[in-house]
């Protein structure tokens, strides 16, 4: 659905740019960026608002926000537009949990097993987000030893 509403312009006349000293026409220095990511938190934590379910491979249904996922991954917003009131992921519930939390607070959870991770990073890979594939990449290599390796690739890590 494509809506005919035109982004207001937002530019001052000349005469208006500066008052006392501000600039009118620069963001102010504040609380702008603090205030977006603690309401995306919020967001996220109580799922207010929510318009689309995330589901997953396991049955699990993760309630989230179209905005956000459609403004975090180009791949996100063409698969809405398919079917915008649900996505199905081939992931089970954590690492839709670990998924969602980043694309809401860009924070990778601590809590996702060495599986998870492997398949987080394979859809961070595939959903175009570059900077959740290296977080995933990162946090593998540094948590895998030996024997922890052998388990992930034999399917047991938990």
């Amino acid at each position: 659905m494509t809506h005919a509403w035109a982004v207001p312009d937002l530019s001052l006349p000349a005469a208006a740019v500066e008052t006392a000293g501000v600039p009118l026409d620069k963001p102010m220095a504040g609380t702008f960026e603090a205030d977006l990511r603690a309401h995306l938190r919020h967001l996220w934590q109580t799922c207010e608002f929510a318009d689309v379910e995330v589901a997953g491979s396991d049955g699990s249904v993760v309630p989230a926000h179209a905005v956000v996922l459609r403004s975090r991954s180009v791949f996100l917003a063409r698969k809405l537009l398919q079917s915008p009131a649900r996505l199905d992921v081939d992931a089970g519930r954590g690492t839709l949990l670990g998924m969602l939390g980043f694309l809401y607070t860009d924070v990778l959870g601590q809590e996702l097993a060495p599986s998870e991770l492997v398949c987080l990073r394979a859809l961070a890979c595939d959903w175009g987000l570059p900077v959740l594939e290296q977080h995933c990449a990162c946090r593998l290599a540094a948590s895998l030893d030996a024997a922890s390796a052998c388990a992930l690739l034999s399917g047991s890590d938990g």
